[in-house]
């Protein structure tokens, strides 16, 4: 299908076919208890007919929220737990509402540099990021993030003297319970 000539249906199409306002349909599109329930019906059942969707962009623009998390990992995350880490990162976050972009980097701090930038352009809310060994030559970057307004949270480890929000593993009190776990169970 030839994408200029497919035009993608509005809430300006909704309120046409209904003649309503686009603020009545924009009510009725979010659940706004002000709508009539036979009223959210109807721009319901057209929306769908005209296969609209709704368009995140214009609504972050009125909002100045994107319901977006930026997570930005190394591609060489090894083992099993990282994978699972961010699959539950990104599960939570839908359940909260919001999308998650996953950016690698590579294993390059020139990638990550780029990803950062990337993820400030997108306007996400939040960042969280499982850096690159040798972080510390992205420190400007990651300051420009925070200076941005958007939260930024380091998983697992940071910049030495970087003043950081990090969430980390204790490895030692992990060993520890999985001995004493074992101990326990007559090993």
């Amino acid at each position: 299908m030839d994408r200029n000539n497919c035009k993608r249906p509005t809430i300006s199409d909704i309120a046409a076919r209904l003649n309503l306002s686009t603020a009545t349909v924009s009510r009725a599109l979010r659940g706004s208890p002000l709508v009539k329930a036979e009223t959210a019906r109807q721009v319901l059942q057209v929306a769908q007919e005209l296969g609209y969707v709704t368009n995140h962009v214009a609504q972050a623009l009125h909002s100045s929220t994107t319901r977006t998390i930026g997570i930005v990992v190394p591609s060489t995350i090894g083992g099993h737990v990282f994978p699972q880490i961010f699959a539950l990162i990104q599960r939570s976050a839908m359940e909260h509402g919001y999308a998650a972009y996953i950016c690698t980097s590579s294993d390059s701090a020139f990638t990550e540099a780029e990803n950062l930038q990337l993820l400030m352009k997108r306007r996400v809310d939040g960042i969280i990021i499982r850096p690159v060994k040798h972080c510390e030559q992205n420190i400007p970057y990651y300051q420009q993030v925070i200076n941005s307004g958007i939260p930024l949270v380091f998983l697992d480890c940071h910049p030495q003297g970087f003043p950081a929000t990090v969430v980390t593993t204790d490895h030692y009190q992990g060993a520890r319970q999985l001995v004493e776990s074992l101990l326990n169970q007559g090993v």
